[in-house]
């Protein structure tokens, strides 16, 4: 029903374009160039916004943006508060999987008990998937060091790969053999300029490539990281 409407609309503003364009009112002019220029009509003129681009925003986005713009008053829990007559929603659109975006009588106590649970001296724990990743590769790698990861690494990767400031490389997806030799061609090449071994060489996966849906080929690129004695 809402492409069936945003396309009358648009037929209708297409066809009152057209009739203006006989009017001498130099207000109706200016805005028909706008509009031209905005949809890639004029000659000589970069497009702003492709006709489809165009379509989608003014004729349907524009009329649901209420569905996905709902500003919220509370940290992004399980439940949280709006800031209309609809107090109280569950929460299923968040990166917060485990609960530590707000403060909870489980979770949050028991920070510090992780660092014992896994044996180490100290532990950081973050909040979300994202933050993880791209915060902790920069503190892991820097310059002087390679990094070579899939070609469908999730953003949050690719951030902190680049946040690192270490050369990158990457791979065709989930192909060990490619991986392979990628890494035989950086380790002969050497760093850029000086061609000296690099100082650290990690190989960065994804476990399951949650937008594709894949099951990483993990004990082969694990092999080869030993074999090369690689992180």
């Amino acid at each position: 029903m809402i492409v069936t409407n945003g396309n009358r609309k648009q037929c209708v503003g297409h066809n009152t374009r057209e009739q203006a364009t006989a009017c001498s009112l130099p207000l109706a002019n200016f805005v028909i160039s706008s509009e031209k220029s905005s949809i890639g009509g004029s000659p000589g003129y970069a497009p702003i916004c492709l006709g489809l681009e165009d379509f989608y925003i003014r004729r349907l986005y524009l009329h649901i943006q209420d569905c996905f713009g709902r500003p919220i008053c509370s940290p992004p829990d399980a439940w949280l508060t709006r800031t209309t007559n609809i107090s109280r929603c569950l929460n299923l659109g968040s990166y917060n999987y485990l609960g530590f975006a707000a403060s909870d009588e489980y979770c949050t106590s028991r920070v510090i008990e992780v660092a014992n649970f896994v044996g180490k001296p100290a532990a950081i724990v973050f909040g979300m998937g994202y933050a993880t990743n791209s915060a902790i590769l920069p503190v892991l790698i820097g310059k002087r060091d390679l990094i070579i990861s899939d070609s469908l690494n999730h953003n949050c990767i690719v951030n902190g790969a680049r946040g690192s400031g270490a050369t990158i490389r990457v791979f065709q997806h989930n192909t060990p053999s490619l991986l392979e030799k990628v890494l035989r061609e950086r380790i002969a090449e050497g760093q850029r300029r000086t061609h000296r071994p690099w100082k650290k060489i990690i190989v960065v996966v994804e476990g399951i490539y949650s937008m594709e849906g894949e099951l990483c080929q993990l004990p082969e690129i694990v092999a080869i990281c030993k074999k090369y004695k690689l992180f």
